[in-house]
């Protein structure tokens, strides 16, 4: 594991610049989140993830430090999306979370939405203002689940940004 060893500040930036983005091989529509990655020059790579939409691998001396099952994001292009995830697909979406190894952190991160659109019922759904704000609750404390909301041009930075100080945190 990455964090139980000692790095220089030379080493520190080679696992950086040898950051590989991960992209589930299933996620749709992701143009602008491609697109983006190209145009930064951030490598990326098409991959079977076992779960979440995002993760990263990065290689020094001939090892590679593979993150998949420590760390993902899942991505919603709308609130929308998820508060259909939170209701009428509950089910499925909650066994998503139950298929990750003990240990696997996710951020949900949402575009297109900011908090206050569920506060203010800014989305299409019937469900309730209160259940939607227990869903995410209940969901950050059952699954350690972070969220974070942004515009989708945004999208690909933040994932980018995401991962670069994870790996920057678990370095020091």
């Amino acid at each position: 594991m990455i964090e139980n060893k000692v790095f220089t500040a030379k080493e520190q930036k080679e696992l950086i610049a040898n950051m590989v983005i991960l992209i589930d091989s299933r996620e749709k529509e992701i143009d602008h989140i491609k697109e983006f990655f190209s145009k930064k020059c951030i490598k990326h790579e098409i991959a079977t993830l076992k779960y979440g939409d995002y993760s990263f691998y990065t290689s020094i001396h001939s090892s590679t430090y593979d993150f998949r099952r420590r760390q993902v994001i899942e991505r919603k292009n709308s609130l929308d999306e998820i508060i259909t995830n939170f209701t009428a697909e509950r089910g499925r979406f909650e066994n998503e979370f139950l298929k990750m190894s003990r240990g696997c952190r996710c951020l949900l991160l949402i575009e297109n939405n900011c908090i206050d659109d569920i506060v203010e019922g800014n989305y299409r759904s019937q469900a309730k203002q209160q259940s939607i704000i227990a869903s995410f609750l209940t969901f950050k404390h059952r699954y350690n689940l972070d969220s974070l909301f942004c515009k989708s041009e945004n999208t690909g930075l933040m994932i980018y940004k995401y991962f670069y100080y994870l790996l920057h945190v678990l370095m020091n």
